[in-house]
């Protein structure tokens, strides 16, 4: 992925533009997404999972606890001698001595044989005794008592609840024969004492019977009850589209009462549904928008920009005669007409430039060939001094003839000759040298014959030769100096050698720094350097070669042009 430093202006724009519209859209929707997934909790919710438990433990003691109390009627002998006697007082002080555990949380009452209530502790005779006698065992509770081995249960219904929520009855047996009946009768009192404390008002609890009818209902749950008599979900957690509750069930196996827990969500399906497809319709909305915004800034910023860019680009490459044309008057229009009225100047600069340069060059050409003539006429006419004293000879005609030759061509107005010329011009040279220090040297010329025409500047040959001739043979009796030239890879490369003491390093240093020493030691390779690198270009100057023995080698490369 390309870093964002490395985008361009639009990919920047579009980039922040979708970070500043886009992203917190989708953010607050991850967001809410999130909230409403932990709000509404489902059947994992360890919370709501341990507010069931708890209920449904306090309900399972519940019935543990009357189970147990009806059992410890049917063995205990004090309670059937009292049924059998019929002797309600002895029955009630018994009660009231023996059995407290459940005082304050349901109603006891015992009935005879025959149907018959004996004993209250809700200080009331319960329905059965308003009953014909022959009817009294025949329904309700007490004949579920009477055809079961043990306690049985059963909720009360609107017609005969009378504030009660479910029964718990008992046949009480005396040699397989009933003698009277134990009955225990939870009110919705009891049960919402049971529960206080443990639910809210986001919570509700009901408890129903084996057919689904209702015991206990500790809010308006009738609907609820309607969608567990449609379903068939048992022991697990249920989720209600239609009510935006979820449920919790547990069968009680003592009983068979159902226990339901209803856990209602704080943010409804519908309210949900509708903010998603607000927040997706504004998602669309706002990319519709971004995308409208993107072409309208591309086309009245990004457009001009990348004409402008892709002109200064032709600039840098060169090309001065580009101009944009624009008819805008903002600030990119402003900035187009400054960029053409700078390459226009920028193109005049640059031909002002050329034209100094030329002038520069060809004056500093004609200065330093200058300095050439007048050091070796120096030294020619001091040769000419002492011989004219010594030996006035016929020599001096020859070093005049030379020295004319040698004249006439630095005086002439070509700066650069061919190199077959340059030759000819240093064999006059050498001929006046080797009249003022006869048998001390000897030059050998290797040219090839392709390279003859090649043009180099005039008197680039003879300092090079010179430099040889008086200080590599200073201390050197007799030497040799070679000239080569040849055509390597499209490049003339000229070669002088010389077997003498060879030149300092600091020599060298100088010459390729561009330097000059304060004396006029090398000053001829100052000078033949200088004015191959403005007639050629920088890399194109004097370069030295290590030798193996004593001894100088300087190699000149010349690129090849028509």
């Amino acid at each position: 992925m390309k870093k964002f430093s490395n985008f361009s202006l639009k990919q920047k724009l579009a980039s922040v533009f979708f970070a500043a519209g886009i992203v917190p859209i989708i953010l607050s929707l991850t967001i809410i997404v999130c909230i409403f997934k932990k709000a509404t909790m489902d059947e994992s919710s360890d919370a709501i999972q341990l507010q069931f438990t708890s209920l449904n433990t306090s309900f399972s003691n519940y019935i543990n606890s009357i189970d147990s109390v009806l059992k410890s009627f049917v063995s205990d002998e004090a309670i059937e001698k009292i049924l059998e006697d019929d002797s309600r007082k002895n029955l009630s002080l018994f009660l009231d001595s023996e059995n407290e555990i459940l005082q304050h949380k349901a109603d006891i009452a015992f009935y005879s044989a025959r149907g018959k209530c004996i004993y209250s502790s809700a200080k009331r005779y319960y329905l059965y005794s308003m009953l014909p006698e022959d009817l009294l065992t025949t329904w309700g509770i007490l004949r579920s008592a009477r055809n079961k081995i043990g306690n049985t249960w059963q909720a009360c219904t609107q017609t005969n609840r009378d504030n009660y929520a479910f029964q718990s009855a008992i046949a009480i047996r005396k040699n397989a024969e009933i003698i009277g009946y134990a009955v225990i009768s939870v009110t919705n009192e009891n049960l919402s004492s049971l529960f206080e404390g443990k639910i809210n008002s986001n919570s509700s609890i009901i408890i129903a019977d084996q057919t689904w009818n209702t015991a206990f209902d500790s809010g308006d749950n009738e609907k609820t009850i309607q969608f567990f008599k449609d379903q068939f979900f048992y022991d697990l957690a249920v989720r209600s589209n239609q009510t935006d509750s979820i449920y919790f069930i547990q069968k009680n196996e003592k009983s068979g009462f159902y226990f339901i827990m209803k856990k209602k969500l704080p943010v409804t399906y519908s309210a949900t549904k509708f903010f998603v497809a607000a927040i997706i319709i504004t998602v669309i909305i706002s990319l519709a928008l971004f995308a409208i915004s993107a072409q309208i800034i591309s086309k009245n910023i990004f457009e001009p920009i990348k004409k402008l860019n892709d002109a200064m680009i032709l600039v840098e490459n060169g090309n001065l005669d580009i101009e944009l044309k624009t008819r805008r008057i903002d600030e990119l229009g402003q900035l187009t007409g400054r960029f053409n009225r700078t390459v226009k100047k920028l193109k005049k600069y640059m031909g002002e430039v050329l034209n100094r340069q030329k002038e520069l060059n060809d004056t500093q050409i004609q200065m330093m060939q200058a300095q050439l003539n007048p050091h070796f006429l120096y030294n020619t006419l001091d040769t000419i001094k002492w011989i004219a004293k010594i030996n006035k000879i016929n020599t001096i005609a020859t070093i005049t003839t030379d020295l004319a030759d040698i004249l006439r061509f630095s005086i002439s107005g070509d700066n650069l000759i061919p190199l077959e010329e340059e030759l000819n011009l240093l064999e006059h040279y050498v001929e006046i040298q080797k009249i003022r220090f006869p048998d001390k040297f000897e030059l050998v010329t290797q040219v090839e014959d392709g390279v003859r025409d090649f043009k180099i500047p005039k008197l680039m040959l003879q300092p090079l030769v010179e430099n040889s001739i008086i200080h590599g043979f200073e201390e050197v009796n007799q030497g040799k100096i070679t000239v080569k030239a040849e055509e390597i890879a499209n490049s003339v490369v000229i070669t002088v050698t010389d077997d003498g003491k060879g030149i300092s390093q600091e020599a060298i240093n100088s010459v390729q720094s561009g330097k000059r020493n304060s004396g006029k030691a090398h000053l001829g390779l100052h000078n033949v350097d200088a004015i191959l690198r403005l007639h050629f270009g920088s890399e194109c100057g004097l370069s030295f070669i290590p030798m193996k023995t004593r001894g100088t080698c300087i190699r000149i490369i010349l690129p090849r042009k028509k």
